[in-house]
């Protein structure tokens, strides 16, 4: 797999200016280390709250969510949290809720998991809703990979190898279909790995219906000024998303 990095169309681009900070912190377990489809969804559940409280409040949008960089923590009573990890690539957002120009030049994130529209070849800015799609692609990954014991599938399924091509062109296709097509949603659906068909029906198919009535919306209002592109025409929100998985967002105040 692709490791994380900025992907520049620009060579000219110069790096952003990083600072090395050690943190000691409790022991983190992978994604994959869940032991059942319960903590998967709790630890899920946790990983998209986390990322919109530090987008709201915080004011910060992650920017490279991946399978490595959503993780786990077991507490001592056994309680499974969310941890979203490896923020290093993070924006702080403008008073509009964008990234800033300048970090927006970047195409940021890791490969298999960057939303369709970061592929292409003038990407657009970062938007919340690319983090959401991150979010999407990274359970359909789990689904068709991992196993509840500790372990995952160690070769891509065929039905997601085109989102590891660099070169961005099979990537762009196979998620184009992906969110146009229902043979292709039933196809991915029914490659869940045994353990994980119980989403691919809950979660699986609800929020990839989300994101592909958002698509149909954008190329139906294509060269529309007034249509909504940061949310795609209302349809990818926090609100949306949750209301897909059935989970009632939690009350910070």
């Amino acid at each position: 797999m692709h490791s994380s990095e900025e992907w520049s169309d620009d060579k000219a681009l110069q790096f952003e200016h990083r600072n090395l900070v050690t943190f000691v912190t409790h022991r983190y377990q992978h994604l994959w280390d869940v032991k059942s489809i319960a903590e998967f969804q709790a630890v899920f559940i946790d990983l998209v709250e986390c990322h919109h409280r530090a987008y709201i409040t915080g004011r910060v949008l992650h920017r490279d969510l991946s399978e490595n960089n959503l993780m786990m923590r077991r507490d001592d009573d056994g309680q499974v949290k969310g941890v979203l990890n490896d923020w290093d690539l993070s924006s702080k957002i403008n008073e509009t809720g964008n990234v800033p120009t300048s970090d927006a030049k970047h195409r940021t994130g890791t490969l298999p998991f960057l939303a369709l529209d970061l592929l292409r070849t003038k990407p657009e800015h970062h938007l919340y809703r690319h983090d959401l799609e991150s979010f999407l692609y990274v359970l359909l990954w789990a689904g068709l990979h991992y196993r509840l014991d500790g372990e995952k599938n160690p070769y891509p399924n065929k039905a997601v190898q085109g989102w590891m091509n660099s070169d961005f062109t099979a990537a762009i296709s196979s998620k184009q279909s992906l969110l146009a097509f229902a043979w292709e949603i039933n196809q991915l659906l029914g490659a869940f790995t045994p353990e994980f068909k119980p989403l691919a029906e809950t979660w699986g198919r609800p929020l990839l219906n989300l994101f592909k009535a958002a698509y149909r919306d954008k190329d139906d209002n294509e060269g529309d000024e007034s249509w909504d592109k940061e949310t795609m025409g209302g349809h990818l929100t926090f609100e949306k998303f949750m209301e897909a998985l059935k989970s009632k967002p939690r009350s910070w105040d």
